[in-house]
C-alpha cells in the first residue's frame, strides 16, 4: 500500500473542500483501486506574523537552532533599523523614532555565544502608530 503525504495550505479553505480534494487525489493517485491509497493530511501551524510572535518563536527555537534564531532576530533589528531610517524627517526625532531605537539597541544587546537562554523581556516593539 502506498502511503502519500500532502501538505496543504489551508488558509481560507474549509475542511469539507479540502476532504473532497484529498479523495479526489486518492482517485487521481491510485485509479485501479483507490481505496489502496492512503493520504495523511498535515496541518501546519500559521507563522508568527506579529515583531513580537516571531522573536517568541526564535527564542523557544534558541537551544536547537541557535543560529536560525540569530538570524530571525537580526532580521527584526534589521527591519526596525529601515522603519528608522525611513522616518519622515519630522517623526525622526520624536517619541516613535526613541522607542524604535530602544527596540533595536535591545536586539543588539543580545548575546547569543555566552549565554544559555536569551531574555528578550527588554524588547519592547513600538506600535504602528
Amino acid at each position: 500500500m502506498t502511503t502519500y503525504t500532502i501538505r496543504i495550505n489551508i488558509k481560507g479553505l474549509r475542511e469539507s473542500i479540502v476532504a473532497k480534494l484529498v479523495e479526489k487525489l486518492k482517485v487521481e493517485l491510485s485509479p485501479e483501486q483507490p481505496t489502496l491509497a492512503q493520504i495523511s493530511f498535515v496541518r501546519e501551524p500559521e507563522p508568527p506574523t506579529s515583531r513580537s510572535e516571531r522573536l517568541e518563536a526564535a527564542l523557544s527555537t534558541f537551544s536547537t537552532a541557535k543560529d536560525d534564531a540569530q538570524a530571525e532576530v537580526e532580521a527584526l533589528r534589521d527591519e526596525l533599523q529601515e522603519w528608522l531610517d525611513n522616518l519622515p524627517e519630522n517623526l525622526q526625532s520624536g517619541t516613535k523614532a526613541d522607542e524604535i531605537q530602544e527596540a533595536i539597541d535591545a536586539l543588539e544587546s543580545m548575546d547569543f555565544d555566552s549565554i544559555e537562554v536569551l531574555d528578550a523581556s527588554d524588547v519592547n516593539f513600538p506600535g504602528m502608530y
